[in-house]
């Protein structure tokens, strides 16, 4: 007889974390969608927003299921998760968000793999590619053993940048206006030369003029930052 596998008390905290966050960030009501199995009854926003008993990259009648704006609820889905753990280690650490900021960005597709990274300053914390459809779990243990090591490898980057901690580094730009560089708004390389002219290809298009040591841009302009990169 197969016996049931324990949850770890530090992975449920996180879904804690993770279903909380869903309910009072995103404004859902863990009412709203029906009654979930006896396994996720504990957590019926993460049942509807994450458990693999689903067809395509959302459930459609669930958390992050409107389909006519499929890209940015795949970009919230993602976001979410890696934000309710952000929150749950900025708690851990006595630092509030607006002293220690941490960005998400998340780069969706509908059709081929998305791409994750999380970032403070210019060390990337945790990042990862995967299809949408596949960024789900069969049961609540299973997805307590994922996010328990996303958090763990998310603390402990953030503890080594905040000591000050050497980690690699790659260039991403992010162009502002959707549309640029071949369409996608993030363009990751490990290059600075490339990263530059992928920036010169954007300023031409843009008829933006620079000077030689012009390495940072303005909020209105391309942005170009120095960050790791993990994928």
């Amino acid at each position: 007889m197969a016996t049931k596998t324990k949850m770890d008390a530090m992975g449920r905290r996180l879904l804690d974390a993770l279903e909380e966050y869903i309910h009072t960030e995103c404004s859902e009501d863990p009412e709203s969608y029906g009654k979930p199995p006896s396994a996720w009854k504990r957590w019926p926003l993460l049942y509807s927003a994450y458990c693999s008993d689903r067809e395509g990259c959302v459930r459609e009648s669930g958390v992050f299921g409107d389909v006519t704006k499929l890209e940015s609820e795949i970009i919230e889905m993602f976001s979410a998760y890696y934000s309710a753990i952000r929150d749950f280690i900025l708690e851990e650490l006595n630092r509030p968000l607006s002293e220690c900021w941490i960005d998400i960005m998340v780069e969706p597709s509908y059709e081929d793999r998305c791409k994750v990274i999380v970032t403070y300053k210019n060390t990337v914390l945790c990042g990862q590619t995967a299809k949408a459809w596949h960024f789900c779990w069969d049961s609540p243990q299973e997805m307590a053993e994922e996010i328990l090591d996303d958090y763990k490898t998310m603390k402990e980057n953030l503890q080594k940048a905040l000591a000050g901690g050497e980690l690699r580094k790659a260039y991403v730009i992010v162009p502002i206006f959707k549309g640029l560089l071949q369409g996608e708004e993030v363009k990751v390389t490990f290059c600075q030369d490339k990263a530059l002219k992928l920036r010169a290809a954007a300023d031409e298009r843009l008829g933006i003029v620079r000077d030689e040591d012009d390495h940072y841009d303005s909020e209105s302009d391309v942005h170009m930052e120095v960050v790791d990169i993990v994928w």
